[in-house]
Order: C-alpha cells, then structure tokens, then sequence
C-alpha cells in the first residue's frame, strides 16, 4: 500500500466515532500490515509478540 493509502486508512480509524480500543488495535493492525510490506518483518514479529495493555 502507499503512504497516501496508509494515511487515508489511518485518518478513517482516527476520525470514526468508535470503541477507542478497538481503534488501538485496528490502527496497530493496519501499521503492522504496512510495515510488513516494507519488508519489517522481524520487528514486527517482536512488535506483535508483545502483550498489549489495551486489548
């Protein structure tokens, strides 16, 4: 995805009118799958291996 696709998509979960949780992990969800496609895919492994306070 591009960064303009990447922020459109992040601007939509910052702007909607939803369960701040869930946005949490939507948004991280959506930065995971980008930074994967730019080949981040050992520190995202350790990213998501991580515990997560909010979910």
């Amino acid at each position: 995805m591009s960064q303009e696709e990447f922020t459109e998509r992040m601007l939509k979960i910052v702007g909607g009118f939803s369960d701040p949780e869930s946005d949490h992990g939507d948004a991280d969800d959506l930065m995971v799958k980008y930074l994967r496609e730019q080949g981040l895919h050992e520190a995202m492994d350790a990213f998501e291996g991580m515990t997560k306070w909010y979910a």
